[in-house]
């Protein structure tokens, strides 16, 4: 499951306040506010480019993603979500993750996951109804693994498929909010990348199951200060069902088989606590699960 690419800003602004340490508080914090101001002059392409670049050289992060999605088929209408919080540090790797499930039955499947890398090993610990298991896999595999829980790559496939961007709104709680699209020749490959309709059993679908989608609309929160991508959104009502109707077009006549619609759709992912997180201990009763795999 995975909403993404990041230094210059980032680090001017570090380097700005470091090199006045030693001076008064209220010296610092004019400093601040100048870069501030700063942010706030830039253009819509210059504040994304610097977004982009800021998010490449992050090491470790914190992310909540959230799904929410609503389909109704006429006699029933059947609620999703998701919600998937993340500590993540890329070396060496280290990843603890809760994810919680609503299948649209009304139940919640809760999901915890560490992941350890140590020397020639990396420990996957999942802990799914109160039963802990415990894979080992060779470091050689790390890549594999990072693919699957680097949420931070998701944005950064986002953000590099966005065109026509530009700035919505300059001034919420400290954040630049910039809006963007998808192109629908790109929508395929972007909502398979993030695997954003996993949760409804739809994935892995072609370029031709999305003809005729509307460019996908995506919502980027930046912060003023440090240019840094704070949060992304994006509303994929329209998208699922485009992808739903072609799919059902698809089937013989006379087959019986009810319309489905999607009524809501949306996925969110906000980044925090770029390159400061620590790992946290993994429970005891996860470390004295006996190991299988290589």
């Amino acid at each position: 499951m995975k909403i993404l690419k990041r230094i210059a800003a980032a680090f001017i602004i570090g380097t700005m306040v470091f090199s006045v340490a030693g001076c008064k508080d209220d010296n610092t914090k004019e400093l601040v506010n100048e870069n501030s101001a700063e942010n706030n002059e830039l253009s819509a392409d210059e504040i994304f480019a610097n977004l982009s670049n800021n998010i490449k050289s992050v090491k470790s992060y914190n992310a909540i993603m959230n799904v929410e999605g609503s389909l109704d088929s006429g006699d029933y209408t059947s609620n999703v979500g998701a919600k998937s919080e993340i500590d993540f540090i890329s070396e060496p790797l280290y990843v603890k993750k809760i994810l919680s499930l609503d299948d649209g039955t009304g139940t919640i499947q809760n999901i915890e996951t560490y992941i350890k890398e140590d020397g020639e090993s990396i420990d996957i610990y999942n802990n799914a109804g109160g039963q802990w298991t415990h894979q080992r896999k060779s470091s050689d595999q790390t890549d594999s693994v990072v693919e699957l829980e680097d949420i931070k790559s998701d944005i950064e496939y986002i953000i590099e498929n966005i065109q026509d961007v530009v700035i919505a709104d300059k001034n919420i709680d400290g954040k630049t909010k910039l809006e963007g699209t998808i192109p629908t020749e790109k929508i395929a490959d972007v909502v398979n990348n993030i695997d954003a309709f996993t949760y409804i059993g739809l994935s892995g679908y072609s370029a031709e199951s999305y003809d005729n989608a509307e460019p996908l609309k995506v919502a980027l929160y930046v912060d003023s200060e440090t240019g840094n991508i704070t949060e992304i959104s994006c509303d994929l009502q329209k998208t699922l069902q485009t992808l739903i109707d072609n799919t059902m077009a698809s089937f013989p006549d006379g087959s019986n088989v009810p319309k489905l619609t999607a009524t809501k759709y949306n996925v969110s992912i906000t980044l925090s606590n770029y390159n400061s997180v620590s790992e946290t201990e993994i429970p005891e009763d996860a470390l004295r699960t006996e190991a299988f795999g290589s």
